[in-house]
C-alpha cells in the first residue's frame, strides 16, 4: 500500500517491536505500558498489536527521520495500532504513529488493514479519541467511522494544571456498510 511519502506494509507486530512501541507510549499525554504488557498483548487472543513499517526502505538501513539510523531497516515499525476484541467487537486501544511519519498516511494504512482484516471478521470497531484531536478525529470520518457518542472528562489533562478532556466516542460498523 501506498500512502503520502511511504510504501506501507502493514504487519502483526513482534516481540522485536515491543521496545520502540514501548518507547512512543512513554511519552507525555499517553498512559504508561510497560513492555510486559505489549508482549503479554502479543500471545493473548483477545488482544491484536499491528505495526506499519516503510516497506520501501532499502539495505541503508534507514527510514527517513521515523527512528535512529542504527535502529531503522525495512521492518522498523512507523506506527502502530493496538485493539481488544470482546464477542463481534473490536475496540482501538491505540493507534499512534513515529512524530516524523505523521501526516503521511500510516494511520489510514493502518486503519484500512484493520477494517479489512480484523473488523470485518468481527462487525465493528470501537474508539475513544480526545475531543480535541481535530486531526485525527477527521481521519476517522474520512475512513467511515461515525460519532456515537462523548465521555465526559474521560482523559487527563497534556498538561500540568491544565483541565480533563471529553473524549469523542466513534464507531465503525462491517454489517451497516455491507448491507448499504
Amino acid at each position: 500500500m501506498t500512502a503520502g511519502s511511504h510504501a506501507i506494509e502493514v504487519r502483526p507486530a513482534t516481540a522485536r517491536d515491543v521496545p520502540l512501541i514501548e518507547g512512543w507510549l512513554n511519552d507525555p499525554g499517553n498512559p504508561l505500558w510497560q513492555a510486559k504488557d505489549l508482549l503479554q498483548a502479543l500471545s493473548a487472543p483477545a488482544y491484536q498489536l499491528i505495526v506499519a513499517c516503510d516497506a520501501r526502505a532499502t539495505g541503508n538501513n534507514k527510514v527517513e527521520n521515523a527512528v535512529p539510523v542504527e535502529q531503522a531497516n525495512a521492518q522498523t515499525p512507523l506506527g502502530f495500532a493496538l485493539l481488544r476484541g470482546v464477542d463481534n467487537e473490536w475496540n482501538l486501544l491505540y493507534l499512534l504513529v513515529a512524530p516524523a511519519a505523521r501526516r503521511s498516511g500510516v494511520a489510514e494504512a493502518l486503519l484500512q488493514w484493520l477494517q479489512s482484516n480484523i473488523a470485518h471478521e468481527a462487525g465493528s470497531l470501537l474508539l475513544e479519541v480526545r475531543c480535541g484531536n481535530q486531526a485525527a478525529t477527521a481521519l476517522y470520518k474520512k475512513c467511515g467511522f461515525v460519532e456515537q457518542g462523548v465521555r465526559p472528562r474521560y482523559y487527563e489533562p497534556l498538561q500540568v494544571g491544565g483541565q480533563r478532556e471529553d473524549a469523542l466516542l466513534l464507531g465503525w460498523n462491517a454489517v451497516k456498510l455491507n448491507k448499504n
